[in-house]
């Protein structure tokens, strides 16, 4: 494939740690059919000072999250001009950020837009290789994770923006930004692999595989959870004694500190591995990191709720109280809801899917309130 060619070819390991890529553009002179992206970024951007002025939580929030990239260093103000030092075109996303309430670390998450059209009618990610899937597949992970007698789980902290660009494509990740109306626009440059691009997840797992692969002589265990038993930046791994396990963590946490990722939320079934973790990975292991259940603590792991005390995953199933009267669109996004990639649940799910056809004959509208019957 050309986009791993060009991956083998251009990524260095810095002197820092990073790993550094180029962006895979679709042939030398792709970036040159961009068009111009910033009047339609600055309106976007004037659309969320609106959002801002309504809420003033959320700007703080926002402007707490352009503080810290900057401060990471994983972005950086650089003067506003519509083209590079080459005279091409630069490109600007759109951003916007979602509200996600049920998150224990990060209530605000940003999101940039990659596929906003230029004035040529081509987006950025429209001039990219979008690249493969490079770990396993949800089903072959989570069967995976039930077969150790022990095991832990961890998740890779900000790991998209572990992974530096190179600072020839950097001209191409520009946002807009100011704390006032009555301020300048500031052009912020990214220049960390960007959530919101269709080359993000291929480039930031392909380069935890590189680490694994160029270390699997000294990390074994190591090397082998992140090629095998990884999700994007979520680990679920084990060994089948305590003694391994000790050494498998020891592994991953010096594994990944060579490529500057960062392991939190630590979680085990076994309260021995999590007392012997040191003082600054016990903040992490705290019920804030939880989702609360009446049977227990419950960490959710891809989806799935998994009680590491019971050692048992349990899947909520969305069903209303009987004094509430329900639609047919109501049931049908019920069963949609039903999360069960191990197929643990299948039999519940066909009944409910039975009992959507029964609806169905019935021919009534969409928010018809249901017979009886089928209550």
């Amino acid at each position: 494939m050309l986009v791993e060619e060009n991956f083998c070819k251009t990524t260095v390991l810095l002197d820092s740690g990073h790993f550094q890529v180029d962006l895979p553009l679709k042939g030398p002179n792709a970036n040159g059919t961009l068009g111009e992206s910033f009047d339609f970024a600055r309106k976007r951007f004037y659309q969320l000072e609106k959002r801002f002025e309504k809420n003033p939580d959320l700007f703080l929030q926002y402007k707490k999250f352009i503080d810290e990239y900057i401060s990471l260093n994983h972005a950086r103000i650089v003067p506003l001009s519509m083209k590079s030092d080459q005279n091409e075109n630069k490109y600007f996303f759109p951003h916007h950020c979602v509200i996600r309430n049920d998150s224990k670390s990060s209530k605000l998450r940003v999101v940039f837009d990659g596929s906003l059209k230029t004035s040529s009618g081509l987006s950025l990610n429209d001039i990219m290789y979008k690249g493969y899937t490079v770990q396993p597949d949800l089903y072959d992970i989570l069967l995976r994770f039930r077969t150790f007698k022990y095991v832990i789980t961890s998740d890779i902290e900000k790991m998209y923006r572990q992974v530096r660009i190179n600072p020839k494509h950097t001209y191409l990740h520009n946002i807009l930004w100011r704390e006032k109306p009555c301020e300048k626009l500031q052009c912020i440059e990214l220049s960390t692999v960007t959530y919101g691009t269709n080359c993000a997840p291929y480039l930031a797992t392909r380069v935890l595989k590189e680490l694994a692969v160029i270390n699997q002589k000294t990390f074994p265990l190591a090397s082998n959870a992140l090629l095998s038993q990884c999700y994007v930046d979520d680990i679920l791994c084990g060994q089948d004694s305590y003694e391994n396990l000790v050494e498998l963590h020891r592994q991953l946490m010096q594994l990944c500190k060579l490529g500057n990722f960062h392991l939190h939320k630590w979680c085990s079934n076994s309260n021995s591995l999590l007392n012997n973790i040191n003082h600054s990975h016990k903040s992490d292991i705290s019920q804030e990191n939880y989702d609360i259940k009446v049977d227990g603590i419950s960490n959710k792991v891809l989806g799935i709720f998994w009680n590491p005390n019971l050692d048992v995953f349990s899947i909520s199933l969305p069903i209303p109280s009987e004094e509430k009267q329900v639609t047919k669109r109501e049931v049908l996004s019920k069963i949609a809801q039903m999360f069960d990639p191990l197929g643990l649940i299948g039999p519940v799910i066909v009944i409910g899917k039975l009992m959507m056809q029964e609806i169905w004959k019935t021919k009534i509208d969409w928010d018809d309130f249901l017979e009886k019957i089928f209550l």
